[in-house]
């Protein structure tokens, strides 16, 4: 079961990066009803991938890094900027989510220009990792 987890996480990536890509288009077709549900689905599925994360490290451990020369390169140096903005991408998407749940809408927006690429990019790069990692 515990073999498992970093395929949970790969698709509590992939389910994160649709929920907010699609939270951007409801919001600019102007959805003031459905940005917000799918936020909330995508800070939950967040909430859920960080909780089997930690369990995967603390169990399973996190893996040996997969080919070596160039490849290897490639891989360490995603998995490194991937790494740094997932750190510094959480404390912007809970301010964010907190402005926007507060109605504080001018503020969010002004924290969002920034935490959305890169939540992006958190997204993307996580299933990166996964594929490049399990499954090339």
């Amino acid at each position: 079961m515990l073999t498992l987890l970093p395929h949970f996480g790969a698709l509590c990536n992939l389910t994160i990066l649709v929920l907010i890509v699609w939270a951007f288009i409801a919001i600019r077709a102007g959805d003031r009803e459905l940005h917000p549900k799918l936020m909330k689905a995508a800070l939950a599925t967040g909430a859920v991938f960080l909780v089997s994360y930690a369990l995967q490290i603390l169990t399973v451990g996190h893996g040996k890094a997969p080919g070596e020369g160039l490849y290897k390169q490639v891989f360490l140096g995603l998995l490194l900027t991937h790494t740094i903005a997932a750190v510094a991408v959480l404390p912007l998407v809970l301010r964010s989510a907190y402005l926007g749940i507060q109605g504080r809408y001018s503020d969010h927006k002004k924290i969002v220009r920034f935490a959305y690429p890169v939540w992006l990019y958190v997204g993307l790069t996580g299933v990166i990792v996964y594929v490049m990692m399990y499954l090339l």
